[in-house]
C-alpha cells in the first residue's frame, strides 16, 4: 500500500486500484471503510469498479496498516475528515465518489456537508447521521472484557447473517483483531458521541443511501432523516444486517456502479445529443447549398433582376423598411430565434412582469422572485449580425424558511448582459436557418441577487420548417458559470427543442418547449423544464406573448409564469 504524512504528522495508508484507460482522465472513487476494519475489507468491490473509476481505499487513522496515535493524541471528528480531505489533496483530487460504510460513511456524510466542493456523489451504506442513538457506546467493556476478536465473535449475527461463508466470519473476525483495541474503543466513544440527523439537508450531492432490513446497530428509524435530502436515492436490502458490505460486495459494488452510471451518464448522453443536433445542423447546411447551386439554373434572369441584394445595408444604411424580414423574436420561451434584425434597425423585447415560485421539499423553505420591466434592447448592425444588450431593471428575491421567517430578502437592478448574434444562413428565406448567440454576464446585480463574477455562454438555434405550418427549433447551448459555492467555474450544458405553429390565421402561434440544462457541478441538479406558451402579432412590428415554465426536476423552479412584449422600429 502507499502512504502519505497528514497535517498533523500520522502516517496512513492507502491502495490505488485503477484499470481504466491510461489515457483517458478517470473519476475518483473513494472508498471508506466501518470501525474496526480496514481498506482490506472492500476486497469484492474493486474488480466491479476498478475498470471505469480510479478507486482508492483509505485506511482509516488508527486501522489496518495506518499508523495508530499516542494515546493520550486527541481525537475529534473534524480530525478524521480531514485526514480525508488531505487524502484528496495527495491525490491532486479536487472532487470524487466518495462511498462509505457504517462509520466510513460518518465521514463521507461530514465530507460532503463541511466540503461539499470535495464530494461529486455520497453512497452511504448502514451508515446513519452519527452512532449516538445506538448501542454502540455498550461495546467497549465488552471489547476491553473479551478482546476484539471475542467480542465480534459473540455478536456477529448482528454483523453478518446467518448463513454467512464460514470462511468470509473466520476472515472478517481475523482482520478485525489486528486492530488496535485501546484506539478502537476510543474511536467507537467518539462516533457514538454524534448525531447530526437535523443537518443532514446540507448534503446536497446526489446521494445513495442503502439500508440493512434487519439493522442491528441502531434502528431503521435513524435512517429517516435522509427522506429530507434535496437528491437522494434508497434501496433496502431486506433481512439482512449491518455490514452489508462484507455480506454482499458483489451487489453493493453493483449498486454503486449503476447509481453513478444512471445519475452521471447523463451529462454524456446530453452532450452527444448536442453533437448530433450539430451535426444534423452540418449535414442541413451542406444540403441546403447543394440545392440552392441545384436550382440557381432554374432561376429566371427577372427573378435574379428584382432579388434585392441586402448585404449592401449596415448601421449607417439601413435597410429600407419594404425589405424587413418577417418579424422575428428571441421569446417567447428560453429558445433563440436563428434570425438577426435588419440592418440599421432596433428591436425591444422581454418580459414585463415575471414571476418564479420554487418549494424546496428537503427543509420547506420556499422562494418567491419576480421581475417587472427586463428588455432586450437589439441592434441590427449588418444583414447577418445584431449587438443585444440585456437591462433586468427590477428584481424582487424573497426566501421564506419552513417555518415561514424570511432568510433573504434583496431587490433592485439585475445582472447586465451583453452579447450578439450573428446568421449563418436563412435570415431571408428558405425552410431552414441557423445561428449563434452569445452572452457575458456583468455583474452589475444588487446585493443577494447575483454571484458577483462574470459569467459566459453560447446557443446554436436551428430552425426548419415542417409539414402542416409546424416549425422546429432545435438548440444546443453551452456556459460556463459559477459553481453552486461561487468558489470556481463549472461547465452547463443545455439542450432546448420548440415546436410551435400558427393556431388562429398567421398571427396567434402557440408552442411547446422542452429545456433540458445539465450543470457540471451535480450539487446543483439537473434543471429540467416544459415550457408552453403564446404568441400574438398585433401589427406587423409589435407582438404580445404569454408563457410558463413548469418543473420538471426537483432543481428546477416549480412555476415560472411571465408575460411579454417585443416591438421594431
Amino acid at each position: 500500500m502507499k502512504t502519505f504524512t497528514t497535517s498533523d504528522g500520522l502516517r496512513l495508508a492507502y491502495a490505488i486500484d485503477d484499470f481504466t484507460d491510461p489515457w483517458a482522465k478517470a473519476p475518483t472513487l473513494l472508498l471508506l471503510h466501518a470501525a474496526m476494519g480496514s481498506a482490506r475489507r472492500y476486497f469484492g468491490w474493486v474488480p466491479h469498479l476498478c475498470r471505469e473509476y480510479r478507486v482508492v481505499r483509505l485506511d482509516l487513522r488508527g486501522h489496518g496498516a495506518s499508523q495508530v496515535p499516542q494515546p493520550d493524541r486527541e481525537l475529534t471528528l473534524d480530525r478524521l475528515v480531514r485526514d480525508v480531505a488531505e487524502l484528496l489533496d495527495q491525490l491532486g483530487c479536487g472532487a470524487a465518489h466518495v462511498v462509505g460504510n457504517s462509520a466510513g460513511g460518518y465521514l463521507g456524510q461530514q465530507l460532503a456537508m463541511t466540503r461539499p466542493e470535495r464530494v461529486t456523489s455520497l453512497s452511504l451504506f448502514g451508515s446513519t447521521p452519527g452512532l449516538k442513538n445506538s448501542q454502540a457506546a455498550s461495546w467497549i467493556p465488552q471489547i476491553q472484557a473479551k478482546g476484539m476478536r471475542g467480542f465480534l465473535a459473540e455478536t456477529i449475527r448482528d454483523r453478518l447473517p446467518a448463513d454467512a461463508d464460514p470462511g468470509l466470519v473466520g476472515w472478517f473476525l481475523d482482520e478485525a483483531a489486528k486492530n488496535d483495541p485501546g484506539f478502537i474503543g476510543k474511536f467507537v466513544l467518539l462516533m457514538a458521541s454524534y448525531d447530526w440527523s437535523g443537518e443532514v439537508q446540507r448534503i446536497l450531492c446526489p446521494t445513495l443511501v442503502v439500508i440493512p432490513g434487519a439493522e442491528t446497530v441502531g434502528s431503521l428509524e435513524n435512517y429517516q432523516p435522509f427522506r429530507r435530502l434535496k437528491d437522494a436515492e434508497f434501496k433496502t436490502y431486506e433481512g439482512m444486517p449491518h455490514n452489508i458490505c462484507d455480506a454482499a460486495p458483489d451487489r453493493c459494488a453493483t449498486d454503486v456502479r449503476d447509481f453513478l452510471a444512471r445519475r452521471f451518464a447523463v451529462r454524456r448522453a446530453s452532450m452527444s445529443v448536442c453533437f448530433f443536433v450539430l451535426g444534423s445542423v452540418a449535414f442541413s447546411v451542406a444540403a441546403y447549398a447543394q440545392s440552392q447551386n441545384a436550382d440557381e439554373p432554374a432561376q429566371n434572369s427577372s427573378a435574379a433582376e428584382t432579388k434585392i441584394d441586402k448585404s449592401q445595408f449596415n448601421l449607417f444604411n439601413p435597410t429600407p423598411d419594404e425589405n424587413l424580414r418577417p418579424f422575428s423574436t428571441d421569446r417567447p420561451g428560453k429558445t433563440h430565434s436563428s434570425l438577426t434584425v435588419d440592418a440599421g434597425h432596433f428591436q425591444l423585447e422581454g418580459d414585463f412582469w415575471n414571476y418564479t415560485y420554487d418549494h424546496w421539499s428537503n427543509d420547506g423553505s420556499k422562494t418567491r422572485a419576480y421581475t417587472l420591466i427586463n428588455p432586450n434592447l437589439k441592434l441590427g448592425v449588418t444583414n447577418w449580425a445584431e449587438l443585444d444588450v440585456f437591462l433586468p431593471l427590477y428584481n424582487s428575491l424573497e426566501v421564506k424558511s419552513g417555518t415561514g421567517a424570511a432568510t433573504l430578502r434583496a431587490q433592485g437592478f439585475g445582472d447586465f448582459l451583453v452579447g450578439g448574434k450573428v446568421n449563418f444562413f436563412g435570415n431571408d428565406g428558405g425552410d431552414q436557418s441557423l445561428g449563434a448567440i452569445g452572452f457575458v454576464k456583468v455583474p452589475t446585480a444588487a446585493r443577494g441577487l447575483g454571484n458577483d463574477h462574470l459569467e459566459y455562454t453560447l446557443n446554436f438555434p436551428f430552425t426548419t420548417a415542417l409539414p402542416n405550418k409546424f416549425s422546429l427549433t432545435a438548440e444546443p447551448a453551452v456556459g460556463l458559470l459559477r459553481n453552486s459555492n461561487n468558489t470556481g467555474y463549472q461547465g452547463d450544458y443545455q439542450m432546448l427543442v420548440n415546436l410551435n405553429r400558427p393556431i388562429i390565421g398567421e398571427v396567434v402561434t402557440a408552442a411547446l418547449e422542452l429545456a433540458l440544462d445539465f450543470p457540471g457541478d451535480h450539487r446543483i441538479g439537473q434543471r429540467h423544464t416544459i415550457d408552453p406558451s403564446l404568441q400574438w402579432l398585433v401589427t406587423p412590428n409589435l407582438q404580445l406573448d404569454v408563457g410558463v415554465y413548469i418543473g420538471l426536476t426537483k432543481a428546477a423552479p416549480d412555476f415560472n409564469p411571465y408575460v411579454g412584449i417585443s416591438f421594431r422600429f
